[in-house]
């Protein structure tokens, strides 16, 4: 398996990252607030620190990414690029609510080839590997047979920004549209339950490159459409993200919403 060394680095980094989480799991006291109002704990800059010495550690010319500790500085001639979100979904992770990840994604060369997210709380690890496909543990996935947006179980994301009011706006309009709409509050996650099939469609704003670069690889191996709101085909550096079926999408993109 191409990047099957790479692969298992990401699996064991991310459970080890994860049995770290689990110690700090719902204690409210080891976190604070960023100046865009999202929160943070001590779990997720250790989490960060583990994830960066095992990444590094195994490849020490590759470029890191992480939501805490920004781009790793002065590096060139790099073909890995690592996307590291150590806790996605901290206010659930806080509140004792067992929906948060791991999620880890690596570039090579000019292509993100890798991705892995996995919640430790519930065992759940999803992955893909550029032409290898997507699995939920062992077990191959794919995307929803969903064929209609009336059928559809929509899943949106919070962004903490001043477009949060904007993403509120989009959700009530969909709500006449489609079947159900859901607000789970890890986006990586989410998009994952994209891929096996358990949401039929993901939208959010103002997201990062750590928080979509591994699910990115993750959808598109089962099969999703993954587009920024104009249709065109999503890159993790953009902000905006809907993840579907083709045929889904088509659909969700024809609709006259103002996204």
């Amino acid at each position: 398996m191409k990047f099957a060394d790479e692969l298992q680095i990401v699996k064991s980094a991310a459970i080890e990252a994860g049995e770290l989480l689990t110690s700090y799991f719902g204690q409210q006291k080891f976190y604070h607030k960023k100046e865009d109002q999202s929160l943070v704990s001590r779990a997720d800059k250790e989490s960060e620190k583990l994830l960066s010495e095992r990444l590094l550690g195994a490849y020490p010319k590759s470029e890191f990414i992480g939501e805490e500790t920004g781009t790793r500085k002065g590096l060139t001639d790099f073909k890995r690029r690592w996307a590291v979100d150590p806790l996605d979904g901290t206010t659930n992770f806080i509140y004792g609510i067992p929906m948060y990840c791991v999620s880890i994604g690596m570039q090579y060369e000019d292509e993100w080839v890798l991705g892995v997210v996995y919640n430790p709380q519930t065992k759940d690890m999803y992955w893909g590997v550029k032409d290898q496909g997507a699995f939920h543990n062992d077990r191959k996935i794919m995307i929803g047979n969903a064929t209609s947006l009336d059928e559809a179980v929509i899943g949106v994301g919070r962004a903490f920004s001043d477009i949060y009011l904007d993403t509120v706006h989009d959700f009530y309009k969909f709500l006449s549209h489609v079947r159900a709409v859901r607000s789970m509050g890890a986006a990586a996650l989410d998009m994952a339950r994209v891929a096996e099939g358990a949401l039929d469609v993901y939208m959010c704003k103002g997201l990062s490159i750590w928080d979509t670069a591994a699910s990115t690889v993750i959808l598109r191996e089962a099969g999703a459409s993954v587009c920024d709101f104009t249709g065109k085909d999503y890159d993790p550096n953009e902000p905006n993200i809907i993840a579907a079926s083709p045929l889904l999408m088509r659909a969700f993109l024809n609709k006259k919403f103002s996204l």
